[in-house]
């Protein structure tokens, strides 16, 4: 059966000298893999293939495969912006590990992929994006299961990772401090399009962001977060 869908690049690794493995998330089915024939040559439309590149895939799979044949590609979304800078690729690589990781295959979620095609033309779009992670991974837990409750108030100020909500008390092992709690709420006020309105310095920034984590970790105890490190020398 052959099938038409739009398809965004999470991951790739080398098969061979010139082949590659590339894991697709696709809008109509899911998380998909392919082996790719990569050259030098600019008219190679395989080398569309770059991580969080959106994509229009024409493709063919049996039996539900994880694996699928491509019989054409084409570019859906230019991401020039991107790829001529450096932060926003040090970003690119952490969320798209990180979504290799969630996103188990063959789940079909429309709305995940429309979330995350939007973020990444945000991210192509924006000028100033040291706070683009931290907004991405605040808003993708709406699309996961584990969207936090914004209740943050003078009395329930204290974000509990495992209750998913603010609380009274401080608890060194299952909440975020009283800094990172309440810039975790600013967060969830603004949404995925105002962090840029959000003011913060390395360290909050590299603070929250390791308490975010350990959050995902929480719900996700195998998820890979080792690209942070990465983020953690940026945007000083």
């Amino acid at each position: 059966m052959i099938e038409k869908t739009e398809a965004i690049v999470l991951n790739k690794i080398s098969y061979t000298d010139n082949k590659k493995i590339v894991t697709l998330f696709s809008k109509s089915s899911g998380k998909k893999k392919l082996v790719v024939t990569f050259s030098k040559s600019k008219k190679n439309k395989n080398n569309y293939f770059q991580i969080f590149q959106i994509l229009n895939v024409e493709f063919s799979a049996k039996n539900n495969s994880e694996f699928i044949s491509l019989k054409e590609s084409s570019l859906n979304t230019p991401l020039n912006g991107i790829w001529s800078n450096y932060d926003k690729l040090s970003i690119v690589f952490f969320i798209s590990g990180m979504l290799n990781n969630i996103i188990y295959n063959n789940l079909i979620d429309e709305e995940l992929y429309n979330f995350v095609k939007m973020s990444i033309i945000l991210l192509e779009k924006c000028e100033h994006p040291a706070n683009f992670h931290i907004a991405f991974l605040v808003n993708l837990a709406k699309y996961i299961g584990i969207m936090p409750i914004n209740n943050f108030s003078k009395t329930e100020k204290f974000f509990d990772f495992r209750k998913g909500r603010f609380i009274a008390l401080f608890d060194k092992n299952f909440t975020l401090n009283l800094k990172e709690s309440e810039n975790l709420h600013n967060f969830l006020n603004e949404g995925m399009s105002g962090f840029v309105k959000i003011n913060l310095n390395k360290k909050n920034r590299n603070d929250l962001i390791s308490g975010i984590l350990n959050f995902y970790r929480f719900h996700f105890p195998n998820i890979d977060t080792s690209s942070y490190e990465i983020l953690k020398e940026m945007y000083k």
